[in-house]
């Protein structure tokens, strides 16, 4: 993760640069090792391990937000999408239940 390069827009980051940096490992090191029972830490969890480490809150959405800028986790599909192809499915007769 790159920190300092270029001047970012909006609100600052509460976690400092260095402590960006070791974000991947501590998800790395796994949930078990954090008390959690289930592989992969989902973000709640991942928000609890930031928050009890570093002394910083973070919302959920916002740790899923970071995980995925990370790399940590693949971007979930667009809500536009999935209703376009709800609303498709529904024209050609098929029904999601």
């Amino acid at each position: 993760m790159r920190c300092g390069k270029r001047r970012a827009t909006g609100r600052p980051s509460r976690l400092g640069c260095e402590q960006l940096q070791l974000i991947p490992d501590i998800y790395a090191q796994g949930a078990i090792l954090h008390g959690f029972p289930r592989q992969p830490l989902d973000s709640g969890a991942f928000a609890a391990v930031i928050e009890s480490r570093f002394g910083v809150h973070y919302d959920h959405d916002h740790v899923g937000r970071l995980m995925q800028k990370l790399g940590l986790r693949e971007p979930k599909a667009d809500q536009g999408e999935q209703r376009i192809s709800a609303r498709g499915l529904r024209g050609i007769g098929v029904s999601r239940k």
